[in-house]
């Protein structure tokens, strides 16, 4: 997936299509055959990019196994794994994300755990984590919509420093899967502190002004957009998504916000949607204590990370 909801591929196939590929009279019976036939269904369907790959990570997560595994083992399939195998298959050609379906999705070379509720990690979103290392010395640091925890888990994995983090979000559903990440990648709770609430309501008022850095993947799609990818759309959480009308509302939320928590030449880092930059540098002559500092693109050559610095003088 490129941009978050970017359209790639449609669901072009048919139920006709999906049951007659199910309902093999004799289902294969080596894991090998598995992957071939899931493959074959996918690809059917014009469900994502290299469904065979996408269905040995099916298989494999319910083996428990990695992908080489599959075909170093010439085991055969009992009746109950090809039955939850197709029921995996089914879920994906009706447009459900792998993640969801795998559990997990690997950042900077990390597996977090996911599932609906919490937004899936983007790769353009390592950029983000990248940008904000240039700048984090000690903290503390706020990893606002924190989700899985993948920007602040990895802020404090790959800091040099002994930084100190919170990760803030609206939903319940994702810190509890922050925290999960967390402590399955070895954060020590009182490094990363995970709190739920609107923006930045749940920080005491005693932490005012004393943050070296906000870094945030904020919503920033326009949900009235025809053209979000129905993956995206229909399966994970709006919240994390809707920017509202231009995708820019959280944005005036935030800046609006920072300077009441950001130390004096403290930074704000945020990741930026395809086509915003230019609504976001109008937006920001509100807020003429934040200036901007650099702006970075992503792979794709578009705007993607904009940084900026508290300087309320």
């Amino acid at each position: 997936m490129g941009q978050r909801g970017e359209v790639k591929n449609g669901m072009n196939g048919n139920l006709a299509a999906e049951n007659k590929l199910l309902e093999d009279a004799s289902p294969p019976k080596t894991f090998i055959a598995l992957v071939r036939s899931g493959g074959k269904y996918l690809q059917s369907l014009g469900i994502g990019d290299n469904p065979r790959l996408q269905a040995e990570r099916l298989l494999g997560s319910l083996l428990k196994c990695r992908r080489l595994d599959l075909y170093l083992n010439a085991g055969s399939a009992d009746p109950s794994l090809v039955e939850a195998f197709h029921a995996l298959l089914e879920r994906r050609g009706n447009g459900e994300p792998l993640q969801y379906l795998t559990g997990e999705q690997e950042f900077l070379k990390r597996s977090f755990k996911v599932g609906q509720g919490v937004l899936i990690p983007r790769q353009e979103t390592e950029l983000l984590v990248r940008e904000a290392l240039r700048y984090l010395k000690i903290g503390p640091f706020i990893d606002l919509g924190t989700g899985s925890g993948c920007i602040g888990i990895s802020l404090l994995l790959e800091s040099k420093e002994a930084v100190q983090g919170f990760g803030l979000d609206f939903s319940e559903e994702a810190i509890a899967y922050a925290r999960e990440n967390a402590q399955s990648l070895g954060i020590v709770p009182r490094s990363l502190h995970f709190r739920t609430g609107d923006l930045f309501s749940p920080l005491p008022a005693q932490l005012r002004n004393s943050f070296e850095m906000i870094v945030s993947n904020p919503p920033y799609l326009n949900m009235h957009l025809d053209k979000i990818e129905p993956s995206v759309r229909l399966f994970e959480p709006r919240v994390a998504l809707d920017g509202g009308e231009g995708g820019i509302k959280v944005y005036e939320r935030i800046f609006s916000e920072a300077g009441l928590w950001l130390k004096c030449g403290g930074f704000l880092i945020l990741e930026i949607g395809y086509n915003q930059k230019a609504a976001i540098l109008n937006l920001l002559k509100k807020f003429p204590f934040l200036k901007v500092i650099n702006v970075t693109r992503d792979e794709q050559d578009i705007d993607r990370v904009m940084t900026m610095i508290y300087d309320p003088v």
